[in-house]
């Protein structure tokens, strides 16, 4: 089985970096690169595909970061642990992150 990363539509203009596991990922279907900096809109969408290679998690960083609480110094959500992240911990369809 292979799964595809998410769909995210920003809401406001960002400054976006991946890092981790290489994944196929496209801004309004233009390919952006892993590992560097990168503009994204308001109202353009960022896709994430399936991972390239080695690695089993990607990461997604945001300049000025996420408002999430703060747990363990971290935002980042520890889903099999069940803590940290926003509201629901795991991404959810609908979910919005400020």
């Amino acid at each position: 089985m292979t799964l595809d990363g998410p769909t995210l539509r920003f809401r406001c203009d960002a400054i976006v970096a991946l890092a981790g596991a290489e994944m196929a990922a496209t801004l309004d279907g233009e390919p952006v690169p892993f590992w560097q900096a990168f503009a994204a809109k308001r109202g353009q969408t960022l896709a994430l595909g399936q991972v390239k290679g080695a690695g089993q998690r990607a990461y997604l960083a945001i300049r000025n970061g996420f408002d999430a609480p703060l747990y363990l110094g971290s935002r980042s959500a520890f889903t099999l642990g069940r803590f940290g992240g926003h509201a629901t911990g795991a991404l959810r369809t609908g979910d919005v992150l400020r």
